[in-house]
């Protein structure tokens, strides 16, 4: 292979390499006024988590919604009122800055 064509495919290579880990999906975090009041009556015998969510669509409100939490949260706790989280439906796995 002359060495044109060879660094035209390393090229090509390294742009189709680039884009594939470049390509990411976005995530927001999403919520309403009751976030915080739905978390502290959060109730786990009913699967019942709270309402502050994530998904992939871009949130619509015009408000922020903020949530509290405290310094002694248990974060082996799944859904723990004491902290500060969101539900929602994901698989695979997360890194980078969240």
């Amino acid at each position: 292979m002359p060495n044109r064509a060879r660094v035209a495919v390393i090229a090509l290579f390294i742009c189709l390499v680039s884009s594939a880990l470049l390509a990411q999906t976005t995530y927001y975090f999403k919520g309403d006024p009751a976030d915080q009041a739905n978390k502290v009556a959060n109730d786990l015998a009913s699967s019942t988590i709270g309402t502050a969510t994530f998904d992939t669509s871009p949130p619509t409100g015009t408000a922020p919604v903020v949530q509290t939490g405290s310094q002694f949260t248990n974060e082996d706790y799944v859904g723990n009122p004491l902290g500060i989280y969101w539900s929602g439906p994901f698989s695979g796995t997360v890194s980078g800055v969240l």
